[in-house]
């Protein structure tokens, strides 16, 4: 999590907002948590940054509490390495029992 300042073209306004780095298809995109507002000013920004940082302080305290520890693989990379350890695992097995067999001849 972290704050980020963005612009738009045609305004001198400046929007603050807290963005997470979310995997989705093997690509990392920004996932907007929090809105903290906009402004004009240096001073604003800096205001509206410092609010972004305590959202964030008080949401790592949140996910801390509930236990909500971020996952390193998405669910799709889940699911796949899942199916690959199960694949290993069942041709362990096979090699397994086969082994016997290979000894006895």
């Amino acid at each position: 999590m972290y704050v980020r300042v963005t612009t738009t073209p045609k305004s001198p306004r400046k929007s603050v907002k807290v963005v997470e780095g979310v995997r989705e298809g093997g690509k990392v995109k920004q996932k907007m948590l929090y809105h903290v507002g906009t402004a004009s000013g240096e001073l604003e920004i800096e205001k509206l940054k410092q609010l972004g940082r305590e959202f964030i302080a008080k949401e790592q305290l949140k996910r801390q509490e509930q236990g909500l520890q971020p996952s390193l693989l998405d669910e799709e990379s889940f699911e796949e390495r899942l199916t690959q350890l199960s694949s290993f695992f069942l041709n362990t097995i096979k090699i397994d029992m086969a082994m016997p067999e290979i000894l006895d001849v």
